[in-house]
């Protein structure tokens, strides 16, 4: 997550031709990015994980659009109330996406994986003449 923050951070200096002292200028652009970016293993973005709504641009605040003009508070509030019934759904489908974006990464690193014996062998190729089990070494230590 660190650094996701630190490559947005620096591309955002990079874009605005800025030094690397106004980093701190650029760090809420950065958070708000993202919180309102879709995850590819969730599906979802964190802030609609955690309020149950989708968030709206604050550049898109100032202009007057459809969803703004019918904005009507009391019908608002009632409506968050019901959409946080469903908030456990919305997880629970996030957590069922997570588990099969896993499960797609497993099956295609154990389809690359093999599973074999490592054979011993000096820097030529040729395999040591005499190699041991762990089990039949012991400590040593060095009498001063």
């Amino acid at each position: 997550m660190n650094q996701t923050i630190f490559k947005g951070i620096k591309k955002n200096l990079v874009q605005s031709g800025a030094s690397g002292e106004c980093w701190i200028e650029e760090l809420p652009t950065v958070l708000w990015s993202l919180r309102t970016t879709l995850s590819h293993n969730t599906g979802e973005t964190p802030f609609s994980l955690v309020s149950c709504a989708d968030a709206v641009l604050p550049a898109k605040v100032g202009l007057p659009t459809w969803r703004e003009r019918g904005f009507d508070e009391v019908q608002n509030s009632h409506v968050l109330k019901e959409q946080l019934n469903f908030i456990d759904e919305l997880r629970d489908k996030a957590l069922f996406t997570m588990q099969k974006y896993e499960h797609l990464m497993a099956r295609s690193y154990n389809r690359r994986v093999k599973a074999a014996l490592y054979e011993l062998e000096e820097m030529d190729g040729k395999p040591f003449p005499r190699t041991w089990h762990a089990s039949k070494l012991s400590k040593f230590y060095y009498k001063v």
